[in-house]
């Protein structure tokens, strides 16, 4: 049951390899036919029929391929269930912005993969958007207990703190995130933001010159090092 799970979103990587069976069968035809040229006909009518069916086929096939969401739904439709088919889904329709219909998909991948990061991570995301912050700290605190350097999960969870007002926690959890990549300029910018917001202006000049060191077109530490560099210099 696995294998045919995967098989039917793991065709897409037999186009390359199907190329030399093509060829094959192609030098085979012409084989057939300087072999017995009395058969060509029968042979050409043949080889004609059998293309145009694939091509029928191919056709009939093409709105699954249409784009992620297409696909992962006629994944869904066709094999029996199974964890990756509900994460692929909902990692599709948190993209797109489609909450309400990616959080149902993440839960059940999240109860039947308990150890993977990702699908948790995006789960904690997807609760933060709809303003499920207790739901996304939890989440978020599953995901640093199995993969404690991972950045990405710190980082998300310095922006989850913040927003429940818990500024002192948020920043240490930034920090935890640039101990682990110290060149993160979204991290170091949300770092400013938060020690900026918390009172403390000069350690958020030093927090936003680092995020645009790392990444000098990033126009939204620029603006919060000016705000940064006006309220150390007092009124």
């Amino acid at each position: 049951l696995q294998a045919r799970g995967v098989n039917a979103y793991a065709e897409r990587y037999l186009y390359l390899a199907s190329v030399g069976f093509v060829l094959l069968l192609a030098l085979g035809l012409r084989w057939l036919r300087v072999r017995w040229p009395q058969q060509a006909r029968p042979v050409g009518l043949l080889s004609g029929g059998v293309l145009a069916a694939f091509a029928l086929l191919t056709l009939a096939y093409v709105p699954a391929w249409h784009d992620d969401l297409t696909l992962w739904t006629y994944v869904q439709e066709t094999v029996v269930p199974q964890p990756l088919i509900h994460s692929k889904l909902g990692d599709v329709h948190l993209n797109a912005g489609r909450l309400d219909e990616a959080i149902p998909h993440l839960e059940l991948a999240a109860r039947a993969l308990p150890r993977e990061f990702r699908v948790h991570n995006n789960l904690a995301v997807a609760y933060a958007k709809t303003g499920r912050l207790a739901d996304a700290r939890q989440e978020l605190e599953r995901t640093v207990r199995l993969m404690p350097d991972n950045p990405v999960a710190w980082h998300n969870l310095g922006l989850v703190s913040r927003r429940e007002g818990h500024l002192d926690d948020a920043i240490a959890r930034f920090r935890e995130a640039l101990r682990r990549a110290p060149k993160r300029a979204d991290s170091h910018l949300e770092l400013g933001r938060t020690l900026l917001q918390a009172g403390h202006p000069d350690e958020a000049v030093v927090a936003l010159e680092e995020a645009l060191r790392w990444s000098p077109g990033l126009e939204a530490a620029r603006r919060s090092l000016v705000a940064a560099r006006a309220a150390a210099q007092g009124p």
